[in-house]
C-alpha cells in the first residue's frame, strides 16, 4: 500500500472540523476510548499517534502524549500534545480553589502521601514535587509540612518548608499526635497517672512508684515535673 493510499484511508475515518474543534474518529475505539487504527505494518495502533507522524510533528521517543481537549479519540494535531512529566503531574491533580485542597489522585504510598516522579526523572512526594514545579523547590534539608494536614494535598499554597520539629509541633497542633495511653508501647494508663501523683504527693519515693508501675525512674520523674502526661489532670 502506498503512502498516499494509507493517508487517505486514515483521514477517511476522520470528521475534519475547525482548527480549534475536535476532529472526531469514525472507526474503532479501545474499551479506554482511545481510536485505533492499523498502521503501514499491518498492526493496529492509536490514531492519535498516527495522525501527528502524518502532520510531521511525530511524538517523542518515550511516545507519551495527552489530549488537552480530554477527548482520547480526538484526531486534531493541535489538540494532541507530548506529555512531559509536569503535564502529567498536573493531570493527576484535582484542582479547587486556590485557597482549597488540590487532591493528588494518583499513586499513594503506605502513609498516605502522592508519590509522582520529579522534573530530574527522581521518585519523590507529590506535595514536595508541587512546590518545585512552581519554581519554589524546598531545600533538601528541610522537609514539606502540610498547613492544612491533608496529606495528598498538593497545593504549593498550603506546603511549607520546615524541620521536623516544626512537623511534630504541627502535628501536636491538630491532634494527630497519639499521647499518653494512645502511643504505641505505653505501659501507663491514665488512671496510673493519676495514681502515680497521689503517691508521690504522700511521700511515695520516685524508684517505689516506678518498681509499682514497671516503668523507669526517669517515666515517674517526667510525669512529677510535667514533662509527660501532661494533658492528664
Amino acid at each position: 500500500m502506498s503512502d498516499t493510499d494509507f493517508e487517505g484511508r486514515f483521514w477517511s475515518k476522520v470528521e475534519v472540523r475547525g482548527p480549534d474543534e475536535c476532529w472526531p474518529w469514525s472507526a474503532c475505539i479501545d474499551r479506554r476510548g482511545y481510536a485505533l487504527f492499523k498502521g503501514a505494518d499491518g498492526r493496529l495502533k492509536r490514531a492519535h499517534i498516527l495522525v501527528r507522524q502524518l502532520v510531521g510533528r511525530p511524538v517523542g521517543k518515550k511516545g507519551r502524549t495527552e489530549h488537552s481537549c480530554g477527548l482520547r479519540s480526538c484526531m486534531n494535531p493541535l489538540h494532541i500534545r507530548d506529555l512531559t512529566n509536569e503535564s502529567r503531574f498536573w493531570s493527576q491533580v484535582e484542582k479547587a480553589g486556590k485557597d482549597e485542597c488540590w487532591l493528588w489522585r494518583g499513586c499513594l504510598n503506605q502513609n498516605g502521601y502522592g508519590r509522582t516522579v520529579s522534573p530530574s526523572g527522581e521518585s519523590g512526594l507529590a506535595h514536595r514535587v508541587s512546590r518545585e514545579l512552581v519554581g519554589d523547590p524546598i531545600p533538601k534539608n528541610l522537609i514539606a509540612r502540610h498547613t492544612c494536614h491533608v496529606r495528598n494535598c498538593v497545593n504549593p499554597a498550603h506546603i511549607l518548608e520546615g524541620t521536623q520539629a516544626d512537623n511534630v509541633r504541627d502535628a501536636i497542633a491538630a491532634g494527630r499526635m497519639p499521647r499518653g495511653e494512645d502511643r504505641t508501647g505505653s505501659k501507663l494508663k491514665k488512671e496510673d497517672v493519676r495514681m502515680i501523683r497521689i503517691l508521690l504527693d504522700t511521700g511515695f519515693s520516685q524508684i517505689g512508684a516506678a518498681r509499682k508501675f514497671g516503668v523507669t525512674q526517669g517515666t515517674v520523674w517526667n510525669i512529677k515535673n510535667g514533662k509527660s502526661w501532661r494533658h492528664i489532670v
